[in-house]
């Protein structure tokens, strides 16, 4: 019997003509622009009608991408704790009130009591974000555990109280695969691999570095330098409840439309429309569902790819039209420096960043600054951090940045200096409180 897959290669062109050929321009301009490295599908009804791919596994020896490509799904992995907490809920063992001092004792007794299940799903328990820390740092490499990362976020302090704010956390992510690990008595990989993988029929997943390591089906990351050059990223670490599952296109697609089809095994009523952009410098991702049928998954050994091309995906779902591809934000910034220096940056900064549907706030040229940095154009991105500070006076991350930025170079004058004034417009800044405790 042959096996039902959506390989790419194998996509027919059913019904809907009309929006195959945008599709199909789309994916024309990303590929001549030289931003779409890795596999696509999009689905009708549960059948695939578009799918492309482009480029290799592994850039430096031309190793092709297959059926079989383990792609970084990045952030995309809270999908899989989010689907197990509601399962854990569905079975009776955990209810969202639920306070996290019962399966996680990291916190002070207050603070165990107040943070609940709920909070944790919809970013209000004031939890921040582990991956800032410079502890982190110091064991990402390393075959860390899920207690590590317990450990680190026990250090840090609230964002608010919890329930009264709502902030974008990887921490609340880490703390609900405890719990899931708690309760279940698996390792948070294991019980992705059992109650989702399983159920599914998602055979290629990968959580741990051991695992990573020994698939040599896996792709490799790319980093898109400001010039346009790549920087080949082989990236390997453990993975986290918030981020770092490998996994393979045909197993995501049957992610998301069981999530679709309200099928997934919590038997949650998930919202009918969804979409999820996931991005790592050298890696993007995205997937998403509509109401009237469609679906998709977008997994890129790239950086920014996935993160452009879904808003023009679900564009073209909603009514065939969508934006002209662009290149990335960095490489038309590493234009505009040298061929008309900050001044021209700083006139037009504001509409690029608009053209590609973002807000602008300080996180826009700090993303950018920061991609700079990694691509060892330090002058240009220190030039882009004191851009921000100027445009954005009262922002503690645009601070943070430069004095990080300083610190990469060594210029350890400079870096206190800009880490003070983080210290004084966020005082609870814990990295960089305990940046400047070590000095």
């Amino acid at each position: 019997m042959k096996k039902a897959m959506y390989l790419l290669g194998l996509a027919m062109i059913l019904t809907i003509p009309t929006y195959a050929q945008p599709f199909t321009q789309l994916f024309r301009q990303a590929i001549e622009s030289g931003m779409f490295s890795g596999q696509a599908a999009i689905l009708k009804d549960g059948a695939v009608f578009y799918s492309k791919q482009n480029g290799f596994s592994e850039n430096s020896t031309k190793r092709p991408l297959t059926a079989n490509t383990l792609y970084n799904t990045s952030y995309l992995t809270k999908q899989f704790t989010e689907e197990i907490i509601r399962q854990l809920i569905n079975e009776g063992d955990l209810d969202e009130l639920s306070s996290v001092d019962q399966f996680v004792d990291i916190f002070p007794p207050k603070t165990g009591k107040a943070i609940t299940v709920a909070q944790l799903l919809t970013k209000r328990s004031g939890l921040g974000d582990y991956e800032h820390s410079p502890d982190y740092a110091k064991i990402r490499k390393t075959d860390f555990k899920l207690h590590d990362l317990l450990q680190i976020i026990s250090w840090q302090p609230l964002l608010f109280d919890p329930g009264t704010g709502e902030a974008y956390s990887n921490s609340a992510y880490v703390v609900l695969g405890a719990v899931i690990e708690k309760i279940t008595g698996q390792s948070f990989g294991d019980a992705v691999r059992t109650r989702i993988g399983v159920p599914l029929g998602m055979t290629s997943i990968a959580y741990t570095k051991a695992e990573k390591l020994a698939a040599t089906n896996r792709a490799y990351g790319q980093i898109v330098n400001p010039d346009g050059t790549r920087t080949n990223v082989d990236d390997i670490e453990n993975g986290h409840p918030d981020e770092g599952i490998y996994t393979t296109l045909d197993d995501m697609l049957k992610f998301v439309e069981a999530k679709r089809k309200q099928q997934l095994p919590s038997h949650y009523n998930y919202p009918l429309n969804m979409d999820m952009t996931a991005g790592l410098p050298s890696w993007t991702s995205a997937m998403g569902y509509t109401e009237d049928g469609y679906s998709y998954v977008i997994l890129c050994n790239m950086g920014e790819s996935a993160e452009r091309l879904a808003p023009r995906v679900l564009s073209v779902m909603k009514d065939g039209t969508y934006k002209p591809f662009t290149p990335p934000t960095q490489m038309t910034l590493y234009k505009w420096i040298t061929a008309n220096g900050m001044p021209y940056v700083e006139q037009h900064v504001r509409e690029l960043c608009e053209a590609e549907g973002r807000k602008f706030d300080a996180g826009f040229l700090n993303a950018n600054g920061d991609i700079f940095m990694q691509a060892k154009q330090t002058g240009f991105g220190i030039a882009l951090f004191k851009l921000n500070i100027k445009l954005f006076p009262s922002s503690a991350a645009a601070y943070e940045s430069l004095g990080n930025a300083y610190m990469q170079m060594g210029d350890k004058t400079n870096a206190e200096i800009n880490y003070k004034k983080v210290m004084e417009l966020d005082p609870k800044n814990g990295r960089v409180k305990d940046i400047l405790s070590a000095k």
